[in-house]
């Protein structure tokens, strides 16, 4: 995704309506990783905990504790199960953004 130019959903400026940043949990060097980027686009899509834009719920953490908390439970692994592909927003994310509607 980072490659056809998307950024981590959880860089999305809206995220704090769905997570919560355990910044006290974060390895010290990478509190950057976690910034709102504010021109992240939705094209039209719900913020989504699964893709795998999304950091996990212990990226960087240094002391095993949670960096990212759902707000509400995803009904998935956040930030996608290993070997997972693209979810479906992801697909509609693509299809917006290069007018290519076949994924």
């Amino acid at each position: 995704m980072h490659a056809v130019g998307f950024q981590h959903q959880h860089s999305s400026p809206d995220r704090d309506n769905y997570i919560w940043i355990m910044y006290e949990n974060i390895v010290d060097d990478q509190y950057g990783s976690f910034n709102k980027i504010q021109d992240v686009t939705p094209f039209g899509q719900p913020y989504d905990l699964c893709t795998i834009m999304h950091y996990t719920e212990y990226a960087f953490s240094k002391n095993n504790q949670p960096t990212i908390v759902a707000k509400s439970n995803p009904g998935c692994v956040i930030g996608g199960a290993p070997g997972q592909g693209l979810t479906q927003i992801d697909k509609n994310k693509i299809n917006y953004m290069y007018h290519c509607y076949g994924l």
